[in-house]
């Protein structure tokens, strides 16, 4: 009896395979037990991003004991774990292009995997200009100059493009300098009749050769050397993408892998390189984009008081009152 009810089974297959195979799911579908209900996750995406800027991402109630991811294009970003939260930092370049980005946020829960797209546009920034007259010679390069300053954008480029998975930086950022801004950030700079092929990637802070650089945050030294265009230059590894930068000194402290504390004095002040009087350059370089480390500073203070919100921007301007680098120091 059960042999004749096998071999009627498979008949029936071969005549009406769609509709046995149909009952068959269909069966399978109404026993399934149900997955169990994840928490409502809910997410405060920012309108835009601006050039040179971080705006801020929000998923709130995450699964306990899943996992949250989150892309903007096709970049992964930082993620900053909170009590009920999960803080993402969205870094535009100060070059970035205008136009619509993707931001992409996945994560896991007793349902599986869930996904959710925000159209997030990469917004102009104008941080404004300057016209300076300096000596032609200083951007002369000299016998070799060119394959040294190739050679330095390789090396340069790996720095830039470490992602720690662990975050070293605790807020609120210190001074990399005591001296105040003299250039700021993302300015472009028309020297002798022509204009830079970069906007200023950074702050320049006043000071004599031989003033004491500090770290601004924990880190690892990741990178340093004496580069064509920045001289003297410490790179700083804080983790999950974030790499501070120290050029134009005319002394270096630290050595490639030491760990250093924020506050520390990590170099001295200089004028080595492309440079036309003693100062700091102090660059912010997240997740690829070069960003404005003043308005960074602030946002970090706002995450710390639990002020912040999605998609603000810290107002306030660095001084730019001339400038002291008008070359590429990136």
């Amino acid at each position: 009896m059960k042999t004749t009810g096998l071999w009627l089974i498979v008949l029936l297959t071969m005549l009406f395979p769609r509709t046995v195979r149909a009952e068959m799911d269909f069966d399978t579908r109404v026993f399934r037990p149900p997955a169990p209900a994840g928490p409502p996750v809910r997410v405060d995406a920012p309108p835009a991003v601006r050039q040179g800027q971080v705006s801020l991402v929000t998923i709130h109630d995450p699964a306990p004991g899943g996992e949250v991811s989150a892309w903007y294009g096709k970049k992964p970003i930082s993620l900053i774990e909170g009590d009920r939260s999960m803080i993402g930092l969205l870094p535009a370049d100060v070059l970035a292009s205008p136009g619509p980005r993707t931001l992409r946020i996945a994560w896991t829960d007793g349902q599986g995997l869930h996904r959710r797209d925000f159209l997030v546009p990469v917004e102009t920034k104008d941080y404004g200009s300057r016209s300076i007259n300096v000596d032609s010679a200083i951007f002369s390069m000299g016998p070799g100059g060119k394959k040294k300053a190739q050679e330095d954008e390789r090396l340069i480029a790996a720095a830039l493009a470490r992602k720690t998975p662990e975050r070293y930086w605790r807020g609120p950022f210190s001074r990399p300098a005591a001296g105040r801004t003299t250039s700021g950030f993302g300015v472009r700079t028309r020297v002798n009749g022509k204009w830079r092929d970069f906007p200023h990637e950074g702050l320049d802070y006043r000071g004599a050769v031989g003033d004491p650089v500090r770290a601004t945050a924990d880190g690892v030294v990741a990178l340093t050397s004496d580069y064509y265009y920045t001289g003297n230059a410490i790179y700083l590894d804080h983790g999950e993408g974030l790499i501070s930068c120290y050029f134009h000194l005319s002394r270096i402290q630290v050595k490639e892998g030491d760990w250093v504390k924020k506050g520390q004095v990590i170099g001295r002040i200089g004028s080595t390189g492309v440079s036309t009087a003693s100062h700091l350059h102090y660059g912010l370089h997240l997740d690829g984009a070069w960003i404005d480390p003043g308005a960074f500073h602030r946002l970090v203070e706002t995450l710390e008081s639990g002020k912040a919100s999605a998609g603000m921007e810290p107002v306030g301007k660095e001084e730019a009152t001339g400038g002291l680098m008008p070359g590429k120091d990136r």
